[in-house]
């Protein structure tokens, strides 16, 4: 199994990170890792990365692609 970290970093020209991700597992234990831009300086960037991410990990936290791929 790959083992993996997440973290982000603000850089030096931001003071707040906009960034959003994790590592997400599924039923199956098959890992999806995400990693979100937040776009610093656009309108509601932190807003935008945090729904595909949460979006992101519901829908494969639910799926099970092993079933799916073999049928």
């Amino acid at each position: 199994m790959l083992e993996a970290q997440f973290f982000t970093d603000t850089g030096q020209h931001r003071d707040k990170n906009e960034d959003a991700g994790g590592i997400f597992y599924n039923q199956t234990n098959q890992q999806l890792l995400v990693l979100c831009d937040g776009m610093g300086g656009h309108k509601a960037g932190e807003v935008a990365s945090k729904f595909v991410t949460d979006e992101l990990k519901s829908r494969f936290e639910a799926e099970n692609l092993i079933e799916r791929t073999s049928s």
